[in-house]
């Protein structure tokens, strides 16, 4: 296997957001991706939503950890497939973007992610 590089300069910022449904909650890890500049969103607790995939989560926002890897192919632009582990996203060699195969660091940061893409958090089709 190959060794995965180390980017300390280029970073994905995550952020985490709850949201309330009537009778259900959930959460959800969001962060914006250094590879292919999209939002990732995982959700990570809760019965809401009950057709969409649940990861494992380590609970942490400073390095947080998911399982299994998150694969974003659906929409526009091209495949971008990582896994999330202590804070580092490594990117796996099927990405389509100049990051496939390198290791960067998460940064947690309290701005919106959503900001550039002309949407809000505040957003209700924001998931």
């Amino acid at each position: 296997m190959a060794s995965m590089g180390f980017s300390p300069a280029d970073h994905s910022h995550v952020v985490i957001v709850a949201t309330t449904q009537t009778d259900s909650a959930y959460v959800k890890l969001l962060w914006r991706c250094a590879g292919c500049g999209d939002i990732h969103a995982c959700k990570v607790r809760g019965t809401a939503f009950p057709d969409e995939p649940c990861w494992e989560w380590n609970g942490s926002l400073t390095a947080p950890t998911l399982a299994p890897s998150v694969l974003k192919s659906k929409g526009e632009g091209p495949p971008c497939h990582s896994f999330v582990r202590d804070g580092i996203v490594e990117f796996l060699g099927d990405c389509a973007h100049s990051l496939a195969g390198q290791r960067v660091a998460m940064v947690p940061e309290n701005a919106d992610p959503f900001r550039g893409f002309g949407r809000t958090r505040a957003d209700p089709d924001v998931d």
